[in-house]
């Protein structure tokens, strides 16, 4: 950011045939980079970047010294800063470091959102499941936890899913699990997209549990459908005189864990191995990251 802030005021000091010869210094390094033969064209240019540089006061052995051992040297100070830098981040920003590594950050070197998601809770910050009235498209931080992006859910079918959920957020909270499907049945979203929030834990605040949700999800489009009138508006006459058809049923929580691992690649309201945490403990189990952690000597 700074880069992009300060550079076009420090470029318009110098004057245009300045310029030049730095656009064509990085011509040349780029040009280096796959072809080691010099032709006519880069020889000529090299002579007057010599003379540009001798024209500051920098001597030709100066510049034949730096290209030595310069351009590694520089990289490694400069990946040095990066690094106290993203540490002092980490220990003071920790939400917001984290936000911007989940946000934006690759799977590299066997890391994975899990492995995240794990030095999070170690360090007693939770991430929490997407929300249909926290409708998001990044992680967002929430008091002392980070929201999981609701995008995410329907990564694999574009965004329009998620747009229609923000905008008619805009109406005012989804109240239940009958409201959220009434108000969004205009929007044509279909069965499978309203198991995905089901199974991700989206819905989770407007019903008792996702099996129910489960249960009486043909039960809720069926009565969406009969009161969404052809433009899209609700039918509020009638709306009183239909009953809500909600079947109860108890959740499996192994099974909302997989099918919620499906949706997210990961496992945000439970870990199947709490329900054996005291088993665990008396065997001295090592978590696998605090494992990875001991191999690499941490």
């Amino acid at each position: 950011k700074w880069t992009s802030q300060m550079w076009p005021m420090i470029w318009l000091k110098y004057s245009e045939k300045e310029q030049w010869l730095i656009v064509q210094f990085d011509n040349v390094v780029r040009y280096c980079k796959w072809r080691v033969e010099w032709n006519q064209t880069i020889r000529h240019i090299k002579q007057q970047l010599v003379q540009f540089f001798w024209m500051k006061g920098i001597p030709q052995s100066w510049i034949i010294k730096f290209a030595n051992y310069g351009f590694n040297k520089s990289h490694s100070i400069v990946y040095s800063i990066i690094s106290c830098r993203l540490a002092w981040l980490k220990v003071h920003y920790p939400l917001e470091f984290y936000k911007c590594i989940l946000d934006y950050g690759s799977s590299t070197d066997g890391v994975t959102i899990n492995d995240y998601i794990a030095e999070m809770k170690s360090r007693n910050y939770k991430i929490v499941n997407p929300s249909v009235n926290h409708p998001n498209k990044e992680f967002d931080i929430e008091e002392n936890a980070l929201r999981y992006p609701l995008s995410r859910v329907f990564k694999d079918e574009g965004s329009n899913t998620i747009d229609y959920i923000i905008k008619e957020r805009e109406n005012g909270i989804f109240i239940d699990f009958y409201d959220f499907i009434l108000r969004m049945n205009k929007y044509g979203i279909n069965e499978k997209s309203y198991l995905k929030l089901i199974n991700s834990g989206a819905l989770d605040e407007l019903c008792s549990s996702r099996e129910t949700m489960r249960a009486s999800l043909d039960s809720a489009i069926q009565y969406a459908t009969l009161l969404t009138n052809e433009d899209g508006t609700i039918n509020e006459t009638f709306k009183d005189s239909i009953e809500k058809q909600i079947e109860e049923r108890e959740d499996n929580p192994l099974d909302n864990l997989e099918k919620e691992y499906e949706i997210l690649k990961c496992m945000l309201s439970s870990n199947p191995l709490s329900h054996m945490q005291d088993i665990l403990n008396k065997k001295n189990v090592t978590p696998i990251v605090s494992a990875k952690q001991n191999i690499n000597g941490e």
